[in-house]
């Protein structure tokens, strides 16, 4: 089961890869950079490191946080509202949350137990 589970992620992460390359046409030391390790960890340690949920939502609440924050910045750029532009709101925002998350829920939103889908059960009889 482990060896299926193996081959299944890395078929997974190779079309992941595959993709990416193909996104941005080369591949460079350059292309992965600090900021987006930073994120990727912020999302498991948010959603929680101990169950595969816990890291599907930390990614899913990451990812619509951060691209808010990310409008919310070029919106306040764009219209000027001081007179310097903002550079780095949302990887500040995203530094206190995470600091906040580890202070308040050390093991994530999700801590141990994965989540779910209950059916009910038809009666065999």
């Amino acid at each position: 089961m482990r060896w299926i589970g193996f081959v299944l992620s890395a078929f997974v992460a190779g079309m992941g890869g595959g993709l990416w390359a193909h996104f941005i046409t080369s591949f460079s030391p350059t292309a992965f950079f600090l900021k987006m390790t930073f994120v990727v960890l912020a999302m498991l340690v948010i959603g929680g490191p101990a169950t595969v949920s816990g890291a599907v939502i930390g990614t899913v609440v990451v990812s619509f946080v951060y691209q808010g924050l990310r409008a919310i910045e070029n919106a306040v750029n764009m219209a000027q509202l001081v007179a310097e532009p903002v550079v780095g709101l949302t990887d500040v925002c995203l530094s206190i949350a995470l600091i906040m998350m580890l202070i308040i829920r050390p093991l994530g939103l999700i801590e141990r137990n994965e989540l779910r889908l209950y059916w009910p059960r038809r009666n065999s009889g």
